[in-house]
């Protein structure tokens, strides 16, 4: 009778995976939020890929984030509400994909994202005119890093 001894090796990879809610990120080259904002024209021409740090995310539901760095930021909402992001991702790394567009806020609509930050009732009755604003609206976000 002969005796079978098989020996396997595992093999563990230690690298990340990303997460991504939404579409996964098709485009490959990415662009700094400071090259964005800092060029917006050139941006406002199909789909862009924005590698940057979360700052805030909407704490009602997830539904739309801001994207800051230094020295400026943008707000994201998410390509015709299709999609919510955890509530706990500020601080973490990404990529997001879509576009840049100009928006005119109303006057409600400034007061409902403070709101949603937490503002104080003071800060948020601070918003008396609509709000002419660059906004990023993602097809996809791809998160590459936990919180740092």
């Amino acid at each position: 009778m002969q005796i079978f001894t098989a020996t396997f090796i595992l093999v563990v990879s230690c690298s990340a995976f990303a997460i991504h809610y939404g579409d996964q990120p098709t485009l490959k080259k990415s662009e700094t939020l400071a090259t964005v904002l800092g060029h917006p024209e050139k941006f406002r021409v199909g789909e862009v890929l924005i590698n940057s740090k979360i700052d805030t995310v909407c704490q009602e539901k997830g539904c739309w984030m801001v994207l800051k760095d230094e020295r400026q930021q943008i707000r994201v909402t998410f390509k015709n509400y299709g999609f919510f992001v955890p509530k706990d991702l500020a601080n973490s790394r990404c990529n997001v994909q879509g576009k840049l567009v100009e928006k005119t806020l109303s006057v409600g609509e400034a007061r409902h994202y403070l709101k949603d930050e937490g503002k104080s009732k003071a800060e948020i009755a601070k918003v008396t005119e609509p709000q002419k604003v660059l906004h990023f609206v993602a097809t996809g976000v791809e998160v590459l890093s936990a919180k740092q």
